[in-house]
């Protein structure tokens, strides 16, 4: 019976223990997860009308609501702030170097793919002219340009990050377990990779290879900064691709 007593004990300090990592972890699910629910039904329901106002307006929109979100829960709420989410040790000019040779790894790992899967798997999906189209009309617009490669870029790329790093973290706070650790590595990729449902299956497997290395490039690493760096510099190229394609 004693032995009994002691153990509840211990579960009910572990537990009170637990009980900031429990609500951050929650809150943090429940912030993050409606956007990404978004944007994956809307490509599953096949949703090809991607308008200038769609492509500048509405993303504009949602990912201003969704760092809003994140930046009140930080400020009110939770029990992190966001220099937290940097813990590791390092130093601008590492960060910068390792963005960059996150960017080779995900190149490298891409150029695999496009020899491989893209070969073997159909690349079945919606038509894109629409989407190419939009795009082009940006890119001929110097006002459309700016709006697009500044503050929808760099917000989506920050409300990515930020969501990665809080995802994981809170994950990586609540337990010790290895199970704990990568579990939300192997979730969080596969969120990720669901946005990638336009593009078929090629799609879905290069975004979760892409999230993966992004993931355990911060489960190392343990800096923000990097990712954002690789982030940033990967969806500019991957624009500038699709302007001049």
């Amino acid at each position: 019976m004693g032995l009994r007593l002691l153990n509840i004990g211990k579960d009910s300090q572990m537990v009170t223990r637990n009980t900031p990592a429990v609500i951050r972890l929650t809150l943090v699910t429940l912030a993050t997860l409606p956007v990404y629910l978004y944007i994956i039904l809307e490509k599953a329901a096949g949703h090809t009308h991607f308008t200038v106002a769609d492509l500048l307006g509405w993303q504009l929109l949602i990912i201003s609501a969704g760092l809003l979100l994140l930046f009140g829960m930080s400020r009110f709420t939770l029990t992190i702030r966001f220099k937290d989410l940097s813990p590791g040790s390092g130093t601008p000019l590492l960060d910068i170097s390792t963005g960059f040779v996150l960017l080779i790894s995900i190149y490298f790992i891409e150029s695999i793919g496009r020899l491989t899967y893209y070969q073997w798997l159909p690349q079945s999906g919606p038509d894109r002219t629409e989407l190419i189209q939009s795009l082009r009309a940006i890119a001929a617009s110097p006002v459309y340009s700016i709006i697009w490669l500044g503050p929808i870029t760099l917000l989506g790329q920050l409300f990515l990050e930020l969501t990665r790093t809080l995802f994981l973290k809170s994950f990586w706070d609540f337990s010790q377990k290895a199970v704990w650790h990568w579990m939300p590595i192997i979730v969080f990729a596969m969120i990720v990779s669901l946005l990638g449902l336009d593009r078929g299956w090629p799609g879905i497997i290069s975004g979760f290879t892409t999230s993966l290395i992004f993931n355990l490039t911060y489960y190392w690493y343990r800096r923000l900064n990097p990712l954002l760096v690789a982030s940033i510099i990967y969806q500019y190229l991957n624009v500038s691709g699709l302007w001049l394609h």
